[in-house]
């Protein structure tokens, strides 16, 4: 399949707009790419990278982090750590986060810009992609949890979006049936699958962690309102779980913008053990495949512990108005990604009143002591990896989609 690169005027020497084409272009395509987290910043390398390697020429800028610009030729207009992730005030917060969309929206109608990539985050992509000019072509990846609450959000995004990358199959028709074109990239912790032959070595991870002793990692959220929420029943959790026999060892695993302020709460709570921060997916799923047991909080990093095969706990608590709100408009029974995906309860969920010591310690008790309790729950995870795995990469997916977005989106305008 061929990348559309007609330039914005369509026809340069006899080529008609929306041909596929590769010889005589004017410029290298304009990408604009706007993530709103560390997460986000992941998942746009491998769209960066994919488009570099598909043979056509682009032009990359938008917000973005440490990843996306390693990954070569990309402009970031915003800091993506001024977004308002790292603990501030909801106030300060939404006004950064204004500010911000009030300065793409000013770039993009002045920018010669073909195309529009936002990634996750959607209470603010999703507002830049609605507001943006309707000449782009703007494609979302990671669909809203339609399928969890709000599900008129579908109808809304279909109305503005020319194409939808979802993360797991199942998502694909609550959009289509309003019109909006989908494509299952799947998730990218699945490219690295249960292939426990590219690991990197746990010496090199963490020096000083022992391959013989068991292995309690901690990750107790990607943002700073999620450490500070959670942070010290974690830490509380790994003392006592010095108490089992043999005691395990204790590993935090976080971000790098994360790392100083975790150092803080192990240095005052716990003392012994050890913080590591990768954003590399390789490190993190190597790192999780030597653990014995995971205690997590709810989101995206409990689909990675399932792809490495790592046991754990759930815990996770938002403040009683807002559990009140979620109450009333959730739709399923189980919040976590694993027991979601395979429709019962595999992984213990400790959420609300039940996130606290005496809610969570046994489960991770049980698990720590019980060698047949999480072999069981190493084979039902197993079953995820189809679930998420499509038939490219993740990010080779999100560029083909976006290669066909943009073919139909010119061919229409013919």
């Amino acid at each position: 399949m061929f990348f559309v690169v007609t330039n914005k005027e369509g026809v340069k020497d006899g080529v008609k707009k929306g041909v596929p084409q590769k010889r005589g272009q004017t410029r290298p395509l304009s990408v604009c790419i706007v993530v709103g987290e560390p997460s986000g910043d992941v998942l746009g390398k491998a769209v960066i990278e994919a488009l570099q390697k598909s043979g056509t020429a682009y032009t990359f800028w938008g917000i973005g982090g440490p990843c996306m610009m390693k990954a070569g030729a990309f402009t970031s207009e915003v800091p993506l750590a001024t977004l308002g992730l790292g603990g501030l005030s909801f106030v300060t917060k939404g006004l950064t986060l204004v500010r911000a969309l009030i300065k793409m929206r000013r770039q993009l109608r002045r920018r010669p810009t073909d195309i529009l990539i936002t990634i996750d985050a959607p209470d603010f992509t999703l507002r830049l992609a609605k507001s943006a000019p309707s000449s782009l072509v703007k494609v979302h990846c990671v669909a809203p949890s339609v399928w969890a609450w709000r599900p008129g959000r579908a109808r809304k995004v279909a109305a503005f979006l020319d194409h939808l990358c979802t993360l797991f199959a199942f998502e694909g028709p609550y959009f289509e049936k309003h019109g909006l074109a989908t494509t299952f990239v799947g998730h990218p912790t699945a490219d690295w699958g249960y292939d426990a032959s590219r690991d990197v070595p746990l010496e090199t991870l963490c020096p000083g962690l022992s391959p013989k002793r068991p292995i309690l990692l901690l990750m107790p959220g990607s943002r700073m309102q999620e450490l500070k929420a959670m942070a010290s029943l974690f830490l509380t959790i790994g003392q006592k779980a010095q108490t089992c026999s043999p005691p395990p060892q204790i590993v935090v695993l976080t971000l790098p913008h994360l790392k100083q302020e975790v150092q803080k709460y192990v240095d005052i709570s716990l003392g012994k053990a050890y913080v590591v921060a990768f954003e590399d997916v390789k490190q993190r799923l190597s790192l999780m495949r030597a653990a014995t047991l995971a205690l997590v909080a709810s989101g995206t990093s409990t689909l990675e512990l399932a792809m490495a095969e790592c046991p754990m706990v759930v815990a996770y608590q938002v403040t009683p108005l807002l559990a009140w709100g979620l109450r009333r408009v959730l739709t399923t029974p189980v919040v976590s990604l694993p027991n979601i995906l395979l429709g019962t309860t595999v992984v213990p969920e400790c959420l609300q009143e039940a996130c606290c010591e005496a809610g969570v310690w046994p489960h991770v008790n049980y698990l720590l002591q019980h060698t047949q309790a999480r072999a069981k729950q190493k084979e039902q995870l197993l079953s995820l990896a189809e679930k998420v795995r499509a038939s490219h990469a993740f990010g080779k997916g999100v560029a083909l989609a976006v290669a066909e977005a943009y073919a139909e989106k010119k061919a229409s305008q013919i």
